[in-house]
């Protein structure tokens, strides 16, 4: 059952392309069950609260680990400020060069040289 997990990992280590993500996915359905009957054969003990107890900090504790950024909001004012900085940017004749993952790149990019509406 080891070889499941092992052969996929070091094949998926050494392939760094978009459908490695796709294909790790193949795993999910055996982890999942792994997860159940583990979790089955816990709550079968008899220290059911105490395990319980610990089940759940378990998981409050890793969906916060995973998850604690998302709760931290931007300072950056976010995609209204950008679209007016980007605007006045524009209007003094500023020009913006182009960052791979830049709003304001991409904005300029939109609204000066394509020339789509939006920069009223």
């Amino acid at each position: 059952m080891s070889l499941w997990f092992i052969v996929p990992a070091i094949m998926y280590t050494f392939y760094g392309g978009s459908t490695s993500e796709y294909y790790v996915l193949i795993n999910a359905p055996l982890v999942i069950y792994i997860l159940y009957y583990l979790q089955e054969k816990l709550l079968n003990l008899r220290f059911k609260p105490v395990i319980i107890f610990l089940l759940v900090g378990i998981l409050s504790f890793y969906i916060y680990y995973n998850t604690f950024n998302l709760w931290i909001k931007p300072n950056n004012g976010g995609l209204a400020q950008q679209k007016d900085e980007t605007r006045k940017r524009i209007k003094r004749g500023e020009k913006i060069p182009y960052n791979e993952g830049d709003i304001k790149a991409y904005l300029y990019q939109i609204w000066v040289i394509d020339k789509k509406p939006g920069l009223n």
